[in-house]
């Protein structure tokens, strides 16, 4: 039996280090490109996964409304819960 390997196969770019010294010996013009080309290559997912997180951010949104009223409703005092919006989920 071998002796499984722990490291991440796939990402083994970043885990090996090879990512912080490309960083460090390639011009900011050349990251640049090669950043955009990522974002590019994966605008159709990040804009699938955003309009799934938008419908979530509503549907939670809406639950918590509809507490804030059964709450009121049953013992008669307001309660405020704070509203998530998309911009609670970026840098």
């Amino acid at each position: 039996m071998s002796k499984k390997s722990y490291m991440n196969r796939s990402n083994i770019i970043n885990e090996g280090g090879l990512e912080t010294f490309l960083r460090a010996i390639l011009p900011k013009h050349t990251q640049d490109t090669i950043k955009q080309s990522r974002l590019k290559k994966n605008e159709p997912k990040v804009k699938k996964l955003t309009s799934k997180l938008e419908k979530s951010i509503d549907n939670s949104n809406k639950i918590a409304s509809d507490f804030e009223r059964a709450w009121e409703k049953e013992f008669g005092e307001k309660v405020n819960i704070r509203r998530i919006s998309l911009d609670d989920f970026s840098e």
